[in-house]
């Protein structure tokens, strides 16, 4: 916990004192990557629990 608050204070910090607008377009689709990725993962999952159930049957 204690490591991903400080990385998120040298993002902060480098956002306040360095970013520029390319950095900034950049971080953004980065973070729209990371969220499909971690939509599609929950989903597998959801997908993975629902086949374990059939195939108990």
């Amino acid at each position: 916990m204690k490591i991903v608050k400080l990385e998120k204070e040298k993002i902060k910090q480098y956002i306040l004192n360095e970013a520029n607008e390319q950095d900034m377009i950049e971080m953004i689709e980065l973070m729209r990557a990371k969220k499909a990725i971690l939509d599609l993962e929950k989903i597998a999952m959801e997908k993975k629990k629902i086949v374990d159930k059939f195939n108990k049957l």
